[in-house]
């Protein structure tokens, strides 16, 4: 929740009027959630091997449904203005 979070407020992280540099922003901000995802995973196979899959599955599916709440998100506060 705390990658997820910090993604969706990286967007209000820019100055620039130019929406693109937003989206660059959070593309940058997603990839380095990925990135400490990708290292809590090895450390989770370390620790628990068997519990693997599904901590696996359980983060690639909580990243993907934040996304879809971000992308949707922005969609309605970009029909608002």
């Amino acid at each position: 929740m705390v990658l997820i979070a910090a993604t969706a407020w990286s967007r209000r992280l820019s100055t620039s009027s130019d929406g693109q540099d937003g989206i660059v922003l959070m593309m940058i901000s997603m990839a380095v959630g990925m990135l400490v995802a990708s290292g809590f995973l090895v450390a989770y196979v370390l620790v628990a091997r068997a519990g693997f899959i599904y901590f696996g599955l359980a983060l690639a599916a909580g990243f993907l449904i934040g996304l879809c709440v971000i992308a949707f998100g922005m969609i309605r506060e970009s029909y608002r203005d």
